[in-house]
């Protein structure tokens, strides 16, 4: 959102730089402001996506050298980035899964 908005956010040189510095929340009010941040990122996108196809195609910078001949739009990123949150989605399910943490045994729908 940073780099749609205009900024020219540092690109991490490493992956693992892109990580938080604790692999969990803190604290329970570290968790929900966390899940918060995620819908109100969610809501921006959603907003985005109703943007008008100027505002769509609009070009954005790239974030590294190594971008600069991959040209991108407003609405390639919001592809990229539906993609990449359904991908981790998965991820999550099927470990879920693997722990047997869902589907719930209560039966109700998990969809």
């Amino acid at each position: 959102m940073r780099r749609i908005s205009g900024e020219d956010p540092q690109y991490p040189e490493h992956g693992r730089e892109g990580w938080p510095p604790h692999s969990a929340p803190q604290s329970e009010a570290e968790r929900h402001e966390a899940v918060k941040r995620f819908r109100e990122l969610l809501g921006e996108f959603e907003a985005l996506a109703n943007s008008t196809p100027e505002a769509l195609s609009r070009e954005v910078p790239p974030a590294t050298q190594r971008h600069t001949q991959q040209a991108s739009s407003v609405l390639a990123m919001l592809w990229q980035t539906i993609t990449h949150n359904s991908y981790h989605v998965g991820q999550i399910a099927l470990v879920r899964r693997v722990l047997g943490a869902w589907p719930r045994a209560a039966g109700e729908d998990t969809w």
